[in-house]
């Protein structure tokens, strides 16, 4: 019995044994299995026949870098990188012979070995374009393709769409450009073989406009569209005017859309060109509500504006505005505005113009004004105006400020420029306008009662007003816009008047403060906005805003003392299309202001 058990017992042992050892080889295979199944990393890389271009470079067309994880067949679908690059610098004929893979004993790394030929460098031996006529033949100086030099496809490709653009513009829509032939080939025995490259031009026929036709307007008139076009009956087709058609309509403010213009070829040879368009509503009411909160001095307090335009009156262009606006508790300004396009058929731009303000319990001044805009291109204007402003003070303001009852003539001049893509929500572009005005002023004379003196009855004052907006597309749907504007005013008095000097602050300048809060006899401000665009007509941003200014005033002892300070405001704002309008609210908080103390601007562009 004991030898049976014995025997029992150590057959017993020896299928442990062989589970044992079945389990250990099962496990190893499992564990090498897991180490396979894992890439290595990049260790040594290096790159055989090409002496010109160094490892790294060709580690860097490969996207890769030491340490990287390595996936072999991803590396071979890479190496179709280094072939066009090597083609893009002129070595058509390179080629990638092998790579080389060796791993490391534990598989964690592996070195890669490139063994590449890139070939002969490849030049333009021959260079021919035909069909171009013989007026036209200036443009062949304009070819970026050299004989002698690296064939590039991109500077082929530039030259013929260089070629293309030319002819559309100088009145043939139909024109083709042929590769008629590309070869490698010796142009004379013994020479260095090179690429023989032909073009063939077919200009088509010569076309001039002989009919514009415009689709969906109903209100606004067909000459009050035409005048605007960049393009004329019995002109010849330009393809870079035609462009500029949706741009030009849609910065009127009249439509929904504006399709690109289409040509048609007419039987006698000439095109008609087909205008398609929708109208959107011409009038536009604009509304701004601001909260003032409380001080410990006093109490929270409204603010706002009120702005009507009446656009494309009678479907002519014309337009009429009126504005009303509350600064303060005790401020309030008055403009109205009358604008009459293309006066006497030439593109000059007329304007009539009468503002009031109620400056608190100080000034009342009036303005009227006579304007004049001239389009010296679809971008630039100069402009020029005429006006006469009064000042009737309070006794107030002319015992305790000094102001004096006066009156001034106005003369102005300035230059605008504008290619903005978009009249709300732009995304790139560019508004600049500069206007320098000069002002003889004279003065009534100063009550026996007042305890400042002034100098001269009659003054003169030089007014410089700079406005600079620059939209720069960053990543998709995200803009920067920055705003720059500046204004000055110089004088033979003393000191600027009060009434002369430059207001700012509140949702049109410096957000954060109060409207109209700072004045100076110079002012500057910037607005900084990182907008998200939700929208055609819809945005949310971050804004950042500073504002500089600076006078002169008389001291209590009658001395004079110059001021300045520097204001920053900040916060987030969001303009939102809906079908009330466009909302438009603001959240500024100044220097020293918590969220108690914020204030908030909301608007409203409504058009109908």
């Amino acid at each position: 019995m004991n030898c049976s058990h014995n025997k029992t017992q150590h057959s017993g042992l020896k299928r442990l044994l062989l589970l044992f050892l079945l389990l250990l080889v099962s496990a190893v295979s499992v564990q090498t299995s897991s180490a396979s199944d894992e890439n290595p990393r990049l260790g040594h890389f290096r790159v055989v026949g090409a002496q010109r271009f160094s490892s790294q470079k060709i580690m860097k067309w490969l996207a890769l870098k030491s340490g990287d994880t390595v996936v072999v067949p991803d590396l071979l679908q890479r190496c179709k990188t280094v072939l066009l690059r090597l083609q893009e610098a002129g070595y058509y004929f390179a080629r990638i012979d092998s790579v080389e893979s060796a791993f490391s004993t534990d598989s964690a790394t592996v070195d890669v070995s490139v063994h590449l030929t890139p070939g002969e460098l490849v030049r333009v031996s021959a260079y021919t374009v035909r069909g171009v006529p013989e007026e036209q033949k200036a443009v062949l100086h304009l070819l970026r393709l050299q004989v002698g030099k690296i064939f590039r496809p991109v500077l082929l490709e530039q030259d013929i769409e260089m070629l293309l653009q030319r002819f559309e513009n100088s009145g043939f829509p139909y024109c083709r450009v042929v590769l008629d032939e590309i070869a490698w080939k010796r142009v004379e025995p013994g020479a260095q073989a090179g690429l023989s490259v032909s073009l063939e031009v077919e200009p088509g026929a010569k076309v001039s406009i002989s009919e514009i036709v415009i689709l969906g307007n109903s209100h606004t008139k067909n000459q009050t569209i035409l005048r605007e076009l960049p393009v004329a009956i019995a002109d010849f087709y330009q393809q870079s005017h035609v462009d500029q058609i949706p741009t030009e309509l849609m910065n009127l403010g009249f439509f929904k859309w504006v399709n690109p213009a289409h040509l048609e070829l007419l039987n006698d040879g000439s095109g008609r060109l087909i205008v398609e368009l929708a109208e959107g509503n011409q009038n536009l009411f604009d509304g701004i509500v601001g909260y003032n909160p409380a001080t410990t001095r006093s109490a929270g307090f409204l603010t706002g504006m009120v702005d009507f335009k009446f656009g494309n009156l009678f479907g002519t262009g014309r337009q009429l505005a009126a504005r009303w606006e509350r600064r303060s508790r005790e401020t309030q300004a008055l403009d109205f505005g009358y604008t009459e396009p293309w006066i006497a058929g030439l593109p000059i731009e007329g304007t009539f113009r009468f503002q009031q303000l109620i400056q608190d319990t100080t000034y009342i001044e009036r303005e009227v004004t006579l304007g004049a805009r001239y389009r010296i291109s679809r971008s630039l204007r100069l402009t020029a105006g005429i006006s006469r402003s009064e000042v009737s003070p309070d006794s107030v303001g002319t015992v305790r400020f000094g102001i004096q009852p006066s009156s001034r003539f106005n003369f102005s001049l300035g230059i605008a420029f504008g290619n903005i893509d978009h009249p709300i929500n732009p995304m790139r572009g560019v508004v600049y306008e500069t206007t320098f005005r000069w002002s003889g002023k004279s003065s009534g004379s100063t009550p026996a009662d007042s305890s400042l003196q002034t100098e001269i009855t009659s003054a003169t004052q030089k007014h410089l007003a700079i406005d600079f907006e620059s939209y720069l597309p960053l990543f998709r749907w995200q803009v920067l816009a920055i705003g720059l504007h500046g204004r000055e005013v110089k004088s033979n008095a003393s000191i600027t008047p009060i009434p002369d000097q430059y207001r700012f602050g509140g949702a049109r300048t410096l957000r954060g403060y109060r409207e109209q809060q700072f004045r100076g006899e110079r002012v500057v401000w910037t607005n900084i906005e990182y907008r998200y665009i939700l929208g055609t007509r819809s945005r949310v941003f971050l804004f950042g805003d500073a504002g500089y200014f600076s006078l002169r005033e008389f001291a209590p002892a009658g001395e004079i003392v110059e001021k300045n300070n520097l204001k920053i405001g900040y916060g987030f704002g969001v303009r939102l299309d809906t079908r009330l309008g466009l909302v438009a609210i603001d959240f500024g908080l100044g220097e020293e202001d918590n969220l108690s103390s914020a204030k908030v601007h909301i608007g409203l562009i409504n058009e109908f």
